[in-house]
């Protein structure tokens, strides 16, 4: 778990979080590493807790994938990119629930089980999560970017129509 691990070490430093913080400005300017560092950056002690649990639980969910590496590096290049053109009125970033919610997502996409019970939970989840998404709102010290998390949703949708799209070509 690299991810957690480097989310703590940008946390605790200040250095590192100014370093490695999505900051549009900066990103136009030639910083493009901040495109993908900023998802590791944590604004508080909360907001660090509750993403990297979050991101501990999907990776487990996923980590029978035989490609979880190359999804979960798709993911991150794609939300780096489109929180750049489609969130034009954020200046600085910064989290991994953009993913949270792609790997939650692209989980329920690829689930293959025919069990009611676990697919009406995880749709109740995903409604809950939905509410959440919509409703926005405030953590502490910075506003949460319910954008962020829409696009954590379309990159599962891109994600899962890249994979569907590659399996079908290697059938044909």
């Amino acid at each position: 778990m690299a991810i957690v691990l480097l989310c703590m070490i940008i946390y605790s430093s200040t250095l590192l979080t100014s370093l490695a913080i999505y900051d549009r400005v900066a990103i136009i300017e030639g910083e493009v590493w901040r495109l993908f560092s900023g998802l590791f950056v944590h604004l508080s002690l909360m907001h660090l807790l509750s993403n990297v649990l979050a991101f501990v639980v999907l990776s487990m969910l996923l980590a029978e994938d035989k490609n979880y590496r190359v999804l979960l590096g798709t993911m991150f290049l794609i939300q780096g990119i489109l929180l750049l053109v489609l969130e034009e009125n954020t200046r600085y970033y910064g989290g991994i629930s953009g993913i949270n919610y792609a790997l939650l997502f692209y989980f329920l996409f690829s689930m293959k089980t025919s069990c009611r019970v676990e697919k009406s939970l995880l749709l109740l989840i995903l409604i809950i999560l939905s509410i959440r998404v919509l409703i926005g709102g405030e953590e502490e010290s910075f506003t949460v970017s319910t954008l962020s998390h829409i696009i954590g949703i379309l990159t599962a949708c891109l994600v899962y129509l890249l994979r569907w799209l590659s399996r079908r070509a290697t059938l044909l």
